[in-house]
């Protein structure tokens, strides 16, 4: 019984990392408007009580899928942000993590949905009127993007997040949101593995065999 257990595990763990060896490395970037809440406790320590407003946002990603259609991500925002009041210089930043789910992975057109979390951080250049700091955040993602399977990817995602909100707020969260246009290119080609009768046994497969053979 433990080796059959045993042996699902191998084959189960083999698989994934089949799949994620066959998909390239996803290397590009995004841009596009964000909206900061005007009640969100980043900055909230500072006397002048005020908020940062509307800006851009930009910066790099970085994805592998693990399968066709389960991709990670990994990506660091940026925006030069100024408050709402008496215009007060901001340095914003939030590396992120991603989960997108793929619901057409093969296809050129890919709608796709995610989930992430991030950590927005805030550098003040003025640190009496609005303070710096940082929180955690979560967000949603619903998108599109085009494939067309080689060469360059276009993708747009509409994206909410949710936030800790000042102490003086009505609601214990905020919302921000934002809208990117990115872009990525695959580094190397999708790889599929030979058929052909008496080729040598790739690594994942002699860890199978080997499974199999301590049954």
């Amino acid at each position: 019984m433990r080796a059959r257990i045993s042996l699902a595990s191998v084959v189960v763990v083999a698989s994934l990392a089949t799949a994620a060896g066959a998909e390239p490395l996803e290397l590009g970037g995004f841009f596009g408007p964000r909206r900061f809440a005007d009640d969100v406790v980043l900055g909230g320590a500072g006397q002048g009580q005020t908020s940062l407003g509307g800006s851009v946002v930009l910066g790099p990603r970085i994805a592998r899928p693990l399968l066709p259609w389960l991709v990670p991500e990994f990506e660091l925002a940026i925006s030069p942000a100024t408050t709402r009041a008496f215009d007060v210089s901001v340095f914003w930043l939030e590396p992120r993590a991603l989960l997108r789910l793929e619901l057409r992975p093969r296809a050129r057109l890919r709608p796709f949905i995610g989930l992430g979390v991030g950590m927005a951080t805030v550098l003040s250049s003025k640190r009496v009127i609005y303070d710096s700091g940082l929180t955690v955040d979560g967000f949603g993602v619903l998108g599109v993007g085009w494939n067309p399977g080689r060469g360059l990817a276009v993708r747009l995602d509409v994206r909410v997040g949710v936030l800790p909100s000042r102490a003086d707020a009505a609601r214990p969260v905020t919302v921000e949101g934002e809208v990117l246009l990115g872009v990525h290119v695959p580094l190397g080609r999708r790889r599929i593995a030979p058929t052909a009768p008496g080729r040598p046994l790739t690594p994942t497969e002699v860890l199978v065999k080997r499974a199999m053979d301590m049954t």
